[in-house]
């Protein structure tokens, strides 16, 4: 994959139904316009980490909206320090956080961020939008809430995409017309097995675009700085990544 330097990064406010989402903006270098890609932090929210995957992003030729998907509990930062999931004091915080993400505010988050990105004047074609982790079925949300503006969605190691309630993930399938992409870990007790296969039966039984596939590696994987981050499966999600959103944007 080929890199070049990224030009422009800045703090932007994203409007939505619920309030006011702060959020970076990322662009390449060179003339656009560029397709527009929305990037979902995990748990641990907006953080160095997931600032330089979103500059990654942008180095392969994409406008990249990071959101502080926390916004209902303050502008970023959050912590005066890294945030660990793990550390006993972090965590129940993260986890205080994470229960203004109903299934609602995420599809009305979700919506919001399309428009504001598609909106942007150097973004042309249609949007892709990557989850990890707590933020796999904002994904899903999210392309079911713009399916006319959403060209991919994708989830790696995404939680809870195929449960019993009413609103689950899944059940948001039949309003996607976007390519989809579920990359799951090994033995991810967020995602297990039987739930994975109640995902790819509905999506074979609608005809969903796209693949479920799992990766021989551990929960967050995919991420950088993640405890169980996995050089050569996050790799393979950059490179699969990014050739989806060239396809399909």
């Amino acid at each position: 994959l080929e890199f070049r330097r990224v030009l422009f990064r800045s703090k932007v406010d994203v409007k939505t139904p619920d309030g006011t989402c702060d959020a970076v903006l990322y662009k390449p270098a060179g003339q656009g316009p560029w397709p527009g890609v929305i990037m979902l932090t995990d748990i641990m929210g907006s953080r160095p980490a997931f600032y330089g995957m979103a500059a990654r992003m942008a180095d392969y030729g994409f406008v990249v909206l990071l959101p502080n998907i926390y916004y209902r509990s303050g502008r970023q930062p959050l912590f005066d320090h890294v945030p660990n999931s793990q550390d006993p004091n972090d965590r129940p915080k993260l986890l205080e956080f994470g229960t203004h993400l109903t299934v609602q505010a995420q599809c009305n988050d979700g919506g919001a961020y399309v428009d504001f990105l598609a909106s942007q004047a150097d973004v042309k074609g249609k949007i892709g939008v990557v989850g990890y982790c707590l933020t796999g079925p904002t994904s899903v949300y999210t392309a079911a809430m713009r399916p006319d503006k959403v060209g991919v969605g994708a989830t790696f190691h995404g939680v809870k995409l195929a449960t019993e309630a009413a609103d689950s993930p899944h059940t948001f399938l039949p309003k996607i017309k976007a390519v989809m992409y579920f990359g799951h870990a090994t033995n991810d007790q967020t995602c297990p097995a039987d739930m994975i296969a109640k995902l790819e039966a509905e999506m074979k039984k609608i005809g969903t675009k796209g693949e479920s596939v799992i990766y021989a590696a551990e929960h967050g994987f995919a991420v950088t700085g993640s405890r169980r981050y996995d050089e050569a499966a996050s790799e393979k999600h950059w490179s699969v990544l990014t050739k989806l959103y060239k396809e399909n944007l």
